[in-house]
């Protein structure tokens, strides 16, 4: 089955005014780490962004979002609306790692479910999730009535959400669903990456 990686480059700057999708990890940009890592898996690679001017540099699929408000469930329907393929991974620039076994078992499990989320100590991460291409017709639901909680999105889609334990399974000592809140958070995130490779 064909499938399409999704990131969501939103539009918002995060704390200290810094997009967080261009902090650089090892001197390349989060987003190109990104988007090299998924583009052998998929056969496609989208950015949804408020601003496509900015990622005109990575080459790839541009999707602008549709609607205002600055939401991240009208970026993920937007580039759901766009997607050609039945399959669809999203995740969001704040979760910079790609864990590709991960990302496989979900994909597997969505052959038998509309969407599959992994959960973190934060709970379900539906900005890490797989979605079918007719989840867009809920999404769009969801935006139309302005009930932009992703959270109630995924209750409404009826995904199936792969537990703490099973993504620690998975994943091993690597915290996969790592979330980068702050600049200074990349020292962290560059410390994981190398221990991985080690």
């Amino acid at each position: 089955m064909k499938r399409t990686a999704i990131i969501l480059a939103g539009g918002r700057t995060g704390p200290q005014g810094v997009n967080r999708a261009l902090l650089r990890v090892g001197g390349v940009p989060l987003i190109r780490r990104q988007s090299l890592a998924l583009s052998p898996f998929f056969e496609d690679v989208m950015i949804s962004c408020k601003s496509p001017e900015t990622y005109e540099f990575l080459g790839l699929t541009l999707v602008k979002d549709e609607f205002e408000p600055d939401e991240a469930i009208i970026g993920l329907y937007s580039a759901l609306k766009a997607s050609e393929t039945e399959l669809n991974f999203c995740i969001s620039c704040d979760l910079p790692i790609i864990h590709l076994e991960l990302i496989r078992y979900m994909l597997r499990l969505a052959e038998k479910w509309p969407a599959v989320a992994p959960e973190s100590d934060r709970g379900p991460e539906p900005l890490y999730a797989v979605y079918h291409k007719s989840c867009e017709k809920i999404i769009g639901e969801s935006v139309a009535e302005h009930r932009y909680s992703l959270q109630e999105m995924l209750e409404r889609i009826g995904a199936n959400i792969v537990t703490r334990k099973e993504v620690r399974i998975i994943c091993g000592k690597m915290n996969a669903l790592y979330r980068l809140e702050t600049p200074e958070d990349i020292e962290d995130l560059e410390s994981m990456l190398k221990a991985e490779e080690d």
